[in-house]
């Protein structure tokens, strides 16, 4: 399908921390953004990995850990839900080493759905982009503004790397 195709395309287009480099210029290593509720959950996440949350939250495109390659979405869709105690809003910059990334194009209420899905057999990410939260058409790409939503299935796959602490005004 020419929609699934151009997600693909659009995602492999996206610049590897590697890219060019002499000793594994085939590695995949994209900078990703991640909201959290706290600075504490943040510093817990970089002691010791992402926690398993799809027993309380299925996710839009698989049961998996959810990052962002725009920090704007991260912190304006995600981190205004995640306003701590001084209005503060903390976000986790990652590298997420990427292997084979699903292109979904399913909406979450449809009936072909990865909504609480396990990950599509031999992909480690799934990817979407989306526009008012929904998968967004390859046609309206240029008319809307669109975000990556990247699920993750292997916590080992990710990095934190900072905590970045926002103020919100």
């Amino acid at each position: 399908m020419a929609w699934r195709r151009s997600v693909a395309e659009r995602f492999a287009a996206q610049p590897s921390r590697l890219q060019g480099h002499r000793l594994c210029p085939w590695a995949r290593v994209l900078t990703v953004f991640h909201a959290c509720k706290s600075v504490e959950l943040a510093e817990s996440i970089c002691k010791g990995g992402f926690a398993a949350l799809a027993e309380r939250d299925p996710g839009f495109y698989g049961q998996g850990l959810y990052f962002t390659g725009d920090l704007d979405y991260a912190a304006g869709t995600y981190g205004r839900t995640m306003l701590d105690g001084d209005l503060g809003m903390t976000v986790l910059v990652c590298d997420l080493a990427v292997g084979n990334a699903y292109p979904v194009i399913e909406h979450p209420d449809g009936a072909d759905s990865l909504k609480g899905r396990p990950q599509v057999p031999k992909y480690d990410v799934h990817v979407a982009y989306v526009a008012d939260k929904a998968p967004c058409p390859p046609e309206r790409w240029a008319t809307k503004t669109v975000y990556s939503e990247l699920v993750v299935f292997e916590n080992a796959a990710v990095l934190p790397r900072f905590i970045l602490s926002l103020g919100v005004r």
